[in-house]
C-alpha cells in the first residue's frame, strides 16, 4: 500500500474499515484505493511523479532504480502498438438480431 501511495493513490475512507476490509480471505487484509488526480499526479510523491512523467514521455527506456536499497537496471517497453478493430462485423451482427427480432 505504501507504495500505491507514493504514486498518489488515496485510501478510500468509505470503504470498510478506514478503506481496509478482509479479501479474499480472512488473514488477508486488503485495502481500496484511488487515484484522484491520474492525469496531473498530485497526490504523488515528487521523485515518483518525474518517474511517471519520464515513462509518459518516453515509454521505452531502460534505467537503473533501487530496491530495498540495491541497484537494478530496469527496462520499461510501454508503447503498444495502435491497431484497429474492425467495425463492420459488429454491424452485419447487429443487423442480423434486427431482423431476427422483427
Amino acid at each position: 500500500m505504501d507504495y500505491a501511495c507514493r504514486n498518489g493513490f488515496l485510501r478510500m475512507l468509505e470503504v470498510g474499515d478506514g478503506g481496509a476490509f478482509t479479501f479474499p480471505t480472512p488473514d488477508i487484509r486488503s485495502f481500496a484505493l484511488i487515484n484522484n488526480e491520474p492525469i496531473g499526479l498530485g497526490y504523488a510523491r515528487t521523485e515518483e511523479r518525474q518517474r511517471l512523467i519520464s515513462l509518459r514521455l518516453n515509454p521505452n527506456q531502460a534505467r537503473v532504480e533501487l530496491m530495498k536499497e540495491k541497484p537494478f537496471e530496469v527496462i520499461y517497453s510501454l508503447k503498444l502498438q495502435q491497431k484497429v478493430i474492425p467495425f463492420q462485423p459488429y454491424l452485419s451482427l447487429e443487423e442480423q438480431a434486427r431482423r431476427r427480432s422483427a
